[in-house]
């Protein structure tokens, strides 16, 4: 089994006084193949196995910062999106033409929107920096919105504190959503997370710290063998 991927992507920025403008489009492909090539008992003739399937990907930023003295104000827009396609098989014996592979494709589009701040103060010794992302998953037709805030404070001028606390979604994969499990009305998870850490740099080229985290995880996707329309003791969400 093989997985390959292609990524390509440009970067454009233009600086109008203290705003800075940001374009940055991509495209990309994976591909997955599984191999087999198996010789029978007393045979000279093997029996060859090629399946593969691509998945077509695309997406862009694009970004707005300005700067002040007391910080920044940041807003941008994410697109992304793709194709997942059918499962391509070749059997020359015709042997495997039965396996349980999901053949169906999957089109997808994704967008959110996003805007953040950071302020601070005494010199740049106390900050905090809110942000809020609203995500429009196309999958799931789903709307999810991610509060999230950082900050720090200099202890001394060696030692700093850090602090964050925020929720992160994440969308099915699109590989989720195949013919055989029932997951059409999947919907994201989710994770609330929150550290703090204490970070020490004795001098400019030494740092250490010591971090501690917290997450809680809800309404991770799993596949569930009973659910699926032909039971099979291949993997899916593994193999394909």
């Amino acid at each position: 089994a093989n997985l390959g991927f292609v990524r390509a992507g440009a970067i454009y920025k233009r600086k109008l006084g203290r705003s800075l403008y940001t374009v940055a489009p991509m495209v990309g492909t994976n591909l997955l193949t599984l191999y087999t090539k198996d010789y029978e008992q007393g045979s000279t003739k093997p029996s060859v196995l090629d399946i593969s399937r691509r998945w077509y990907l695309f997406g862009g930023r694009g970004e707005w910062l300005r700067d002040d003295p007391g910080g920044f104000l940041r807003a941008g827009l994410d697109v992304s999106g793709g194709y997942l396609g059918r499962v391509a098989q070749y059997d020359q014996d015709e042997v495997g033409s039965d396996l349980p592979l999901p053949r169906n494709t999957v089109l997808w589009s994704d967008a959110a929107v996003f805007v953040e701040a950071r302020r601070h103060w005494y010199g740049d010794r106390v900050s905090v920096r809110p942000g809020l992302r609203l995500d429009r998953f196309g999958l799931g037709e789903q709307w999810a919105l991610d509060p999230r805030v950082n900050g720090h404070v200099t202890l001394s001028p060696t030692a700093t504190l850090r602090a964050s606390l925020g929720r992160f979604h994440q969308p099915p994969s699109p590989a989720h959503f195949d013919e055989f499990a029932d997951n059409l009305k999947a919907k994201s998870s989710y994770v609330d997370q929150a550290t703090i850490a204490v970070e020490v740099s004795p001098q400019p080229g030494l740092t250490t710290s010591i971090t501690g985290f917290g997450h809680e995880g809800r309404k991770t996707l799993v596949d569930v063998a009973e659910h699926n329309i032909r039971p099979t003791g291949v993997d899916l969400e593994l193999v394909f």
